[in-house]
């Protein structure tokens, strides 16, 4: 089959069908899953379909799976909100770390600058650059001893306690 007759057989009931199956099926596909295995399947088959050529490969990764976890403000009101675990990082103790909160921007090194935060606990834009990863890194090398990303910004100093 040429990209021509590819592209004119695309249809968007075709496609709504596609993922209308894979979130009804695979709703979870997490690397190194059955599940993922299986999504590797139906993409195969369907792109066999297709008339194209197509095969599955496996390699090896080394991949870290978010779980759910609980992050506790305590003042100036105690309140629990739900979170995820950063992929690829060390365990919360079981009875928890309590700190104060620094906001530090968007958590590049300048965004730190004036501010102690060794011995404390960051908060970040999860949104924005650098890469969370980075930020992570950024906060250890500052002395932070724990980091919290979130997607919009909580400007006052607070103390917090993380239980996961």
């Amino acid at each position: 089959m040429s990209e021509v007759q590819i592209l004119a057989e695309l249809s968007v009931d075709n496609i709504r069908a596609h993922v209308k199956h894979i979130v009804e099926t695979l709703p979870s596909r997490l690397a190194g899953t059955p599940n993922a295995a299986r999504m590797a399947a139906y993409s195969d088959t369907q792109i066999k379909a297709a008339g194209l050529p197509s095969r599955i490969e496996t390699l090896p990764g080394l991949v870290s799976f978010p779980r759910e976890a609980e992050l506790t403000i305590l003042t100036p009101e105690e309140k629990t909100l739900p979170a995820n675990t950063f992929g690829h990082s060390l365990e919360t103790l079981p009875e928890g770390l309590e700190g104060e909160l620094v906001y530090v921007g968007s958590g590049h090194f300048a965004d730190y600058d004036g501010k102690d935060v060794a011995g404390k606990i960051t908060l970040s834009e999860l949104s924005y650059s650098p890469g969370r990863h980075e930020k992570q890194r950024i906060a250890g090398i500052m002395g932070s001893t724990a980091q919290i990303m979130r997607n919009w910004a909580i400007r006052k100093t607070r103390r917090c306690r993380s239980d996961r």
